[in-house]
């Protein structure tokens, strides 16, 4: 009952809602391609939630998104620039920019993963594999039942591992990281361009401590 429980739980942070659930009273936002205009630039920004994610991830997230303000623009995606760049320490982004019906369109994808990789790995001790012989290896990697091996290796090692790190000591580390790449991120954005933050699970916490720190610490990108 309680691995139910717990892969019912990831599955909410990994679900959209769908159709959107919009809070009463809340400012009505329909969409990035209500953002389109060509007198203002749109800089967007994806951050990830738990779980490990990579450059693969960013590349089709970003990709999904511009094929969704596509479908129903007769003017063809144009993009300009492409790249993979590095962060603060242990924080990676990527980066294209667009020209959608005559509007710039810069997304960016952060990648906060690495942060918590070096803790993870200390964790991969313990998981599924061959089986060895208990009676005559001093390891001692008894079989281990197929759910049981996929929640330890998946949920509890690669996921909620995220979360814990950032309940404890990491938490302030992985805050200036993020801090520290919002600013890189938004360094050359125009100061009239619409910016649109899109975050999951972990990744909003994450996101919304930085930017809290960084309006607190009048930094640069405040």
């Amino acid at each position: 009952s309680l691995l139910g429980l717990a892969c019912a739980a990831l599955t909410a942070c990994t679900t959209p809602y769908s159709p959107s659930v919009i809070v009463k009273g809340s400012p009505s936002f329909l969409g990035l391609a209500d953002q389109l205009s060509p007198d203002r630039p749109l800089d967007v920004v994806l951050v990830h939630g738990m779980c490990t994610h990579d450059k693969a991830w960013g590349r089709a997230a970003i990709h999904t998104l511009q094929a969704a303000m596509t479908a129903n623009i007769a003017a063809a995606r144009d993009t300009e620039a492409s790249g993979t760049i590095p962060l603060a320490p242990g924080v990676e982004f990527v980066r294209e920019t667009a020209v959608i019906d005559g509007s710039k369109v810069r997304m960016t994808a952060i990648i906060w993963s690495p942060l918590t990789a070096p803790l993870k790995q200390q964790l991969r001790y313990d998981d599924t594999g061959e089986p060895t012989d208990c009676a005559v290896d001093a390891t001692c990697k008894p079989k281990r039942a197929r759910l049981n091996g996929l929640a330890k290796d998946t949920l509890l090692n690669d996921c909620l591992s995220d979360a814990m790190a950032y309940q404890g000591a990491s938490r302030p580390v992985m805050r200036d990281a993020m801090v520290a790449a919002f600013n890189e991120v938004f360094k050359d954005t125009p100061a009239d361009a619409r910016i649109v933050l899109i975050s999951a699970s972990l990744g909003s916490k994450l996101s919304f401590d930085a930017l809290s720190q960084m309006l607190e610490s009048g930094s640069p990108g405040a």
